[in-house]
């Protein structure tokens, strides 16, 4: 999702080895030190936003693997969530439902296709260079 969620592009090598308080192939692990993607700041301020405003101890934390499980969690049809995230690109549809399950708000699907929009921009921007490039060869 998008909501609350970080986007992180990074090397293959970089990503993984990587660790993070998320859900990964290798399960759920903290950032720390040199290895960590944000500053000291930055970890500070998501450590109070997720645990100690929510009062959920880090301890405590458990991932969540898939959309499914987010709607079963917060008490949202996933049928609704999916018919309403139906306008929204291919592209971030699946991020759209995410966030709507573990949120329940509407505006997920406006999100989805900001991001949506967004990435069409990136790519379309990319191909442009790309077109220099050749043209200059």
């Amino acid at each position: 999702g998008y909501i609350y969620n970080t986007m992180v592009h990074a090397p293959k090598g970089t990503a993984s080895s990587s660790t993070g308080l998320c859900k990964g192939k290798t399960g759920v692990g903290k950032l720390s030190g040199v290895a960590a993607l944000f500053s000291e700041k930055a970890l500070n301020d998501l450590d109070e936003m997720c645990f100690q405003k929510t009062g959920v101890p880090e301890s405590d934390f458990e991932a969540i693997d898939s959309a499914e499980e987010a709607c079963t969690r917060n008490k949202h049809d996933i049928k609704q969530v999916r018919e309403a995230c139906a306008s929204v690109s291919e592209l971030t549809r699946d991020d759209c439902i995410y966030d709507m399950c573990s949120q329940g708000s509407e505006i997920a699907v406006e999100v989805a296709k900001a991001a949506a929009n967004m990435y069409d921009l990136e790519l379309q921007e990319k191909a442009g260079d790309d077109e220099l490039v050749e043209e200059m060869a």
